[in-house]
């Protein structure tokens, strides 16, 4: 990469709340492998731990940023990590863009921006998403993007997901990973309704919205890569 070009992304840097008064090392060194395993295609800039307590890293595809978060809130339940997550959209600036330590640009400011206000924000004087006490993230964009729908966007999809029971969380997964999305006799059968399997899936399916949110996070990605090709667009234009 030539010190004039810039590349498209979205940098995440997230950072462990409270982290004086627990020592998180080993589990961020976990959740970094985990997160490098599980988007190792769509990387710019691999997943690293930074300063003793910060995660650093840059998706290629703004509209893998929402599997992100996903995959972070599972990982930072599951390892007992509390995090406050800042996310920039926008350009990558620099020769060495692997280097973690060297790459810049306004997408890794804005995501650094973003983590301060969260670490900032004081009596809903800011408007960071909390979806639980242990973790909270927010969007910014310094430039022209309407980065505050990303925001409610997602606290929308969220706040649906997480009030999911036990049981509706696991018909749900079934029901994502089956081939064929009609099939839902085969679940309930398997989950043990012996009469009326599939009546009884769908009434479980309506319970957890899944249509509702099924429908918002393909929005979702629609939106985010809108934004991406638009500022794409917007940045050949300016180089004409």
């Amino acid at each position: 990469m030539l010190e004039d070009d810039r590349i498209l992304g979205i940098c995440i840097i997230a950072d462990v709340i409270a982290s004086r008064k627990a020592d998180k090392k080993e589990e961020l060194k976990k959740m970094v492998s985990m997160l490098n395993e599980t988007f190792k295609e769509g990387l710019l800039t691999d997943f690293t731990v930074r300063s003793g307590d910060e995660i650093f890293g840059i998706l290629r595809k703004f509209s893998d940023s929402y599997r992100a978060l996903k995959e972070m809130l599972r990982l930072s339940d599951e390892l007992n990590v509390p995090l406050y997550v800042g996310l920039g959209l926008g350009f990558i600036t620099n020769r060495d863009i692997t280097n973690p330590h060297e790459v810049n640009g306004p997408a890794i400011w804005d995501a650094a921006d973003a983590l301060s206000m969260l670490k900032k924000e004081k009596n809903g004087t800011h408007k960071g998403v909390q979806i639980q006490k242990t973790f909270k993230f927010y969007f910014y964009s310094s430039g022209d993007l309407p980065y505050e729908a990303l925001n409610s966007h997602l606290y929308f999809l969220f706040e649906r997901v997480l009030k999911r029971t036990e049981k509706q969380k696991e018909v749900v997964e079934a029901v994502e990973n089956l081939a064929d999305s009609n099939k839902y006799g085969e679940i309930g059968e398997r989950l043990g309704y012996d009469k009326f399997p599939s009546t009884n899936v769908s009434k479980i399916l309506a319970r957890a919205d899944f249509n509702l949110v099924s429908n918002a996070e393909k929005s979702l990605i629609k939106l985010l890569n809108y934004f991406q090709k638009q500022i794409q667009s917007n940045e050949d234009i300016s180089r004409d």
